[in-house]
């Protein structure tokens, strides 16, 4: 039972560990393709403001991503989802910070204005001002929800796998070492002559064979030592002048027959 259920705690944390890198492994991939993206809307921004206005709210038609276009000081210029002016400014975003000091930022978090987690990204234009997309994280999430649910089916095969493995094998050495465990009592209550049984497992076979030569070994010296005692007795016994041995504690051990 413990060894299933650490099978079942593994392979649950492996799913959970696979399902996290798989999401981080999905943001990664809409980050590069908005960076793309970006880049491009850079390259195409017209240089005059109200222009700049026309082209995201045309280009916000055949693209998923918000857009945004900020100034140098930080205000909004255009926006595809909301009026620029009643935006606050951008100048403290981390992405757009980003941006302006290295060429591209990155960010994500929950935006203030849709109050939903958000991948955001940043590209310098060479206008002097900077392009930022954005795309809700729960795009992300119901691609990982279809990855979720296969993995979660493959989690549960595995698991089922691995508690019938473990039951198998648990089976298998279950028996061989209640025969040694028998075996060994024999030998503990005097019975030398019983037989171990051997096994298909190479370390419980190695254990039964040494545990059947210990008995054997003990046997021959416990025949060895009752060889020696019969010895003793013949010969004591054969001595005409009577015989007394006393023990440590002035207990009489042997006394021969001519007493």
């Amino acid at each position: 039972v413990t060894y299933a259920v650490a099978v079942l705690l593994l392979v649950t944390l492996f799913g959970f560990v696979v399902e996290r890198l798989a999401r981080e492994s999905l943001l990664d991939a809409v980050e590069y393709g908005l960076i793309e993206q970006a880049r491009t809307v850079s390259e195409l921004l017209p240089d005059d403001p109200t222009e700049a206005v026309q082209f995201v709210d045309e280009l916000a038609r055949g693209v998923d991503a918000r857009i945004t276009v900020i100034s140098a000081d930080g205000s909004v210029i255009a926006d595809s989802l909301t009026e620029p002016t009643g935006m606050e400014n951008h100048s403290g975003r981390p992405e757009v910070r980003a941006a302006f000091e290295g060429g591209v930022g990155t960010d994500r978090r929950v935006s203030t204005s849709t109050g939903f987690d958000q991948t955001y990204v940043a590209v310098r234009a060479p206008q002097g001002v900077v392009v930022r997309l954005s795309l809700p994280q729960n795009t992300v999430d119901a691609q990982v929800g279809d990855f979720r649910s296969g993995l979660a089916l493959v989690v549960a095969l595995v698991a089922i796998a691995g508690v019938v493995v473990v039951a198998l094998v648990g089976r298998r050495l279950a028996r061989p070492l209640t025969d040694l465990s028998d075996a060994a009592t024999a030998m503990a209550a005097g019975d030398l002559e019983v037989p171990v049984p051997r096994s298909s497992v190479e370390e419980l076979d190695r254990v039964g064979r040494s545990l059947q030569t210990m008995a054997q070994e003990l046997g021959d010296r416990i025949a060895e030592v009752d060889g020696e005692r019969r010895t003793l007795e013949a010969v004591l016994g054969a001595l005409p002048q009577g015989t007394l041995l006393i023990g440590s504690d002035d207990r009489i051990v042997y006394a021969n027959p001519a007493l």
